[in-house]
C-alpha cells in the first residue's frame, strides 16, 4: 500500500515509537520501535502529551485522551467546532476553535480537565489565534490584533 493510498483510507492517524536513549533529531530509526498505531475517523488537528497520554484536538470538535500504555481512546467533551490549537499543563488542557457563526469567524480559547468534563470558554477573538504555549502559570496565545473579549 503506497502512502498516498493510506492517507486517503485513514481520516487521521498517530504513530508512537520507542527509541532508545535520548530523543533527537539525528536519532537513527533502527533504534526505535514501534509502539502503535492510533487511528481517528476524524481528522487529528492538534495534539499534546505527557507521560501517560496523548491529548487529541480533531475536526469535528471533540478533544480525546489516548493512553499510551494500551491506546484506548476516550473522549473528553466538544467545543463543537474544530479544534486547531492545544496545549498542556499538570491538569488542564488548552484548546483553540474556529467557527462560523452569524457568516462571522469566531476563534475561542477554551480549557478542559485532563481527566474530563465541560469545556470552559477562556476568549473569545474575531481574528485568528496563533501559536499556544503556556508556563507552570499562564497560557499565552498571538492574536494579530487587540479586539478581543475575554
Amino acid at each position: 500500500m503506497t502512502r498516498s493510498s493510506f492517507s486517503r483510507r485513514c481520516v487521521g492517524f498517530f504513530l508512537v515509537l520507542a527509541c532508545a536513549g535520548a530523543a533527537s533529531a539525528t536519532t537513527p530509526a533502527s533504534v526505535c520501535r514501534e509502539q502503535g498505531v492510533f487511528h481517528s475517523r476524524s481528522g487529528i488537528h492538534a495534539y499534546a502529551g505527557d507521560d501517560q497520554n496523548l491529548y487529541l484536538g480533531l475536526s469535528n470538535g471533540k478533544v480525546q485522551r489516548i493512553s499510551k500504555a494500551d491506546f484506548s481512546a476516550t473522549d473528553l467533551d466538544s467545543a463543537g467546532a474544530p479544534v486547531t490549537q492545544m496545549t498542556i499543563d499538570a491538569t488542564m488542557i488548552y484548546f483553540t476553535t474556529t467557527a462560523t457563526e452569524d457568516s462571522a469567524l469566531h476563534h475561542q480559547i477554551y480549557s478542559i480537565a485532563k481527566a474530563g468534563g465541560t469545556p470552559q470558554l477562556l476568549a473569545d477573538f474575531t481574528e485568528a489565534v496563533g501559536p499556544m504555549a503556556n508556563d507552570s502559570t499562564f497560557v499565552y496565545w498571538i492574536v494579530p490584533s487587540s479586539s478581543a473579549t475575554v
